[in-house]
């Protein structure tokens, strides 16, 4: 279930009653991903949100490179977990410094759910980590 009104998001999923998955989410802790005009929580495994983390410190590494003038490819990270998927792109050429620097982030919900917004990568970072306890 999910629903969007005006520039806040909110997003709940929960299990049927009666049914118990060995892949149930419901019992991991949300993640919170905040953004300017609101935030979007969800069961995420620790596993996926590290991964998240050593690609945002890659592409962190990317945009210090194409400071010095080093041409760099695009930052994609895209990776499902369950019927859940998330996309995280960035060109690094088009940012003076990581702590300017924002992200498209997308969040597909099978079925049909889809949001896109653009977050500061500081701030993804930061709440990635937030959650991870680093």
């Amino acid at each position: 279930m999910g629903w969007a009104e005006g520039p806040t998001f909110f997003w709940e999923r929960s299990p049927p009653r009666g049914i118990v998955s060995k892949n149930d989410t419901a019992t991991m802790p949300p993640l919170t991903l905040n953004f300017t005009d609101g935030s979007l929580s969800w069961p995420a495994t620790t596993a996926w949100a590290t991964a998240l983390n050593q690609s945002l410190q890659q592409l962190k590494h990317q945009i210090a490179a194409a400071q010095g003038g080093d041409r760099q490819p695009d930052f994609e990270f895209c990776q499902q977990e369950g019927d859940r998927q998330v996309e995280v792109f960035c060109n690094p050429n088009v940012w003076p410094s990581a702590h300017a620097a924002k992200v498209l982030l997308t969040v597909k919900q099978a079925p049909g759910l889809r949001l896109r917004v653009e977050v500061a990568l500081s701030q993804l970072q930061d709440d990635i980590q937030l959650y991870l306890g680093l």
